[in-house]
């Protein structure tokens, strides 16, 4: 009668943890990043317009008329570059405050976005104090929920890789040299 040789079996490993779930994190992070670069743009180009950095010069314009009042508390006016007379015109935005004081045909020291046609006075709206410290605390706001996404991401991902590391770092033992067979084919015991 043969003796049966014991067979080797691997000890049980578990199965390796799944992907952590990153789309949800990595959108959120590109948003942030999307919403932060257009504050930073908007950003610089009120600095310009505040002369903080150089970059719009100031120009004299004439004020040609009301073209509509947006609220109560902002009415639009058209502009005219007397260095090209019958040219587009241009928009300037103020308060009641603020065009109290002018009168059609006066000329108006302003800085202008040529993309918009659009042109700002000190103390206009868009380059006010307000809301250039509102913008500077948005930007904060999505730079930390930039940041939060991106530490949440790589702490999920160092935990994914220390579990696989931490299956993967099991070796299994090999199993005993079975004894060599004896005279008559036997194994010794």
């Amino acid at each position: 009668m043969q003796e049966q040789v014991p067979t080797y079996r691997e000890p049980w490993r578990p199965p390796p943890p799944s992907r952590p779930r990153l789309l949800g994190l990595a959108l959120g992070a590109l948003l942030f990043a999307s919403l932060a670069a257009f504050t930073t743009n908007k950003l610089v180009t009120m600095a310009h317009l505040r002369g903080d950095l150089a970059g719009i010069p100031e120009r004299t314009m004439i004020l040609s008329g009301e073209r509509r009042r947006l609220s109560k508390d902002t009415i639009t006016f058209g502009l005219v570059d007397p260095r090209s007379p019958g040219g587009p015109t241009w928009e300037l935005q103020l308060r009641p405050g603020q065009s109290e004081k002018l009168r059609f045909g006066d000329e108006i020291v302003v800085r202008c976005v040529d993309i918009d046609r659009s042109c700002y006075v000190p103390g206009s709206v868009y380059i006010d104090d307000g809301n250039r410290r509102f913008d500077l605390g948005l930007l904060g706001f999505e730079l930390i929920g930039l940041g939060a996404c991106v530490l949440v991401a790589t702490g999920r991902l160092r935990a994914w890789r220390r579990a696989l590391r931490g299956i993967g770092g099991r070796r299994a033992t090999p199993p005993a040299p079975l004894p060599a067979p004896g005279p008559g084919g036997v194994a010794p015991r």
